[in-house]
């Protein structure tokens, strides 16, 4: 895909992840006890972490392989 050859897009992309890590409209938020007697923002933060281990992962083969 041309899109992930520019520098602007792959910006976005990891901005809107810190972004979202952030997380800032569930603070003061109860804390509700999910699957496993897990919090449920672990499961929110695993996904953040598996989409930036693909956009990482895809990142290493589509921008840095062009340099």
């Amino acid at each position: 895909m041309k899109i992930l050859r520019y520098s602007s897009s792959w910006f976005f992309c990891f901005t809107l992840l810190f972004l979202l890590a952030l997380d800032f409209w569930a603070w003061q938020r109860d804390i509700v006890i999910g699957l496993g007697y897990l919090p449920d923002w672990i499961f929110y933060f695993v996904g953040l972490q598996l989409a930036l281990a693909l956009a990482l992962f895809v990142f290493t083969k589509q921008f840095w392989a062009r340099n």
